[in-house]
């Protein structure tokens, strides 16, 4: 939570409506029935999408606001589960910290402002990294999510998401969210 704060005073709050953040909650218990992960959206400062200690997946707002579909959304917050699964939010925060930091903090069980400070920095200017197609199309297909819309969203092209593209394992995908809630989730940050 500290650093969620770090991240709301360099990107501003996290966006709300009262039907946007209820549609936001189903979103969630959609895509991650059996996980506590928290989604939250911002109008500015993320770079589409990263994570944090605590289970808080960040999604940029032109990832529902810029697209027709739910499930493009949906490719992005499920590749920051995989990353969330592959490393421990904790553990990279602790590896950028440094010794010091880390060893004050088994000890006191705190971060000091400096280092939360820089490490919500780091996180809003980090180079986004795309886990393995296959990891992406697993974690897609467990969650009942068809990979086309994300992967075109990534190039629209979709040259380079090939791997991605026409991989339906079943031929009816689930509906990630209606028509309705979506378009109340397109409007979270007020747009």
């Amino acid at each position: 939570r500290l650093l969620l704060n770090e991240i709301s005073k360099l990107s501003g709050p996290p966006c709300e409506t009262k039907s946007g953040t209820n549609t936001l909650s189903n979103f969630e218990k959609r895509l991650f029935p059996d996980n506590d992960i928290k989604v939250l959206v911002f109008s500015r400062g993320i770079k589409t999408s990263t994570h944090l200690p605590g289970k808080f997946i960040l999604l940029d707002s032109k990832t529902v606001e810029d697209f027709e579909v739910p499930e493009v959304a949906a490719g992005f917050a499920v590749v920051e589960k995989i990353k969330l699964d592959n490393q421990d939010p904790i553990e990279k925060l602790l590896l950028f910290s440094g010794t010091r930091v880390v060893l004050k903090f088994l000890t006191t069980g705190k971060l000091n402002q400096i280092t939360l400070e820089e490490y919500a920095r780091y996180l809003l200017s980090e180079k986004p990294n795309t886990p393995a197609f296959e990891s992406i199309l697993k974690e897609l297909h467990l969650a009942n999510v068809n990979p086309d819309p994300y992967a075109y969203a990534i190039d629209v092209t979709g040259e380079s998401t090939a791997d991605l593209i026409g991989k339906k394992v079943i031929n009816n995908h689930r509906q990630v969210l209606s028509k309705n809630d979506w378009l109340s989730l397109q409007s979270i940050c007020g747009g």
